[in-house]
């Protein structure tokens, strides 16, 4: 993900207070490296109750949100079945990683080919077809995120299906506070 697009996210929700226009790329990299807590292996925040906190929440559910519709993109598009693909998600960097585990018996080509000939495919379907749920809006209104939207095995989530929410890259209600939250994809 794009840090200075993510930190113009979190200022037009009014998480943060920045001005994104006057910092550079390396004050951007430090912001975040400066702000974010630790994120245990459960998806669970250190310290939610700070600032930082409430930040590093954000930022982590944004993240693994987006991880979680690239995966399900992926899975249709090379052919892989949902379970065979695995996430490992880089917090502080606002990156991810989607990888073949080591459940499956084919190889990586696949994959590979998907990232190499379909990477503009795959972005555009996450962005155009991610927000639909079945359950819709029962799903969007109430958690933002059900088994036929955003859930993996919880063998292949590496924060076991938690802190999921499609509202906050396609916009909605924020549970957390109750409040109107505007969409990565809409910044």
């Amino acid at each position: 993900m794009n840090l200075k697009q993510v930190l113009k996210w979190l200022a037009i929700n009014r998480i943060v207070d920045v001005d994104v226009t006057r910092l550079s790329e390396q004050e951007i990299k430090a912001w975040f490296i400066n702000h974010m807590e630790e994120v245990d292996f459960f998806g669970e925040v250190a310290n939610k109750e700070t600032k930082n906190g409430e930040i590093t929440s954000y930022l982590f559910t944004l993240l693994h949100s987006f991880a979680h519709l690239v995966l399900r993109q992926c899975t249709m598009l090379s052919g892989f079945d949902v379970n065979t693909l695995s996430e490992y998600l880089f917090t502080k960097t606002m990156s991810f990683m989607i990888y073949v585990n080591n459940r499956s018996s084919f190889i990586i080509g696949g994959l590979f080919t998907v990232f190499e000939q379909s990477l503009q495919n795959l972005l555009y379907k996450v962005k155009e077809e991610g927000d639909y749920c079945v359950y819709d809006p029962i799903c969007k209104d109430e958690r933002g995120a059900c088994h036929a939207c955003m859930h993996i095995a919880e063998f292949s989530c590496s924060a076991f299906n938690r802190n999921l929410n499609r509202n906050y890259l396609y916009g909605g209600i924020d549970r957390r506070s109750n409040k109107q939250i505007i969409g990565y994809f809409e910044v």
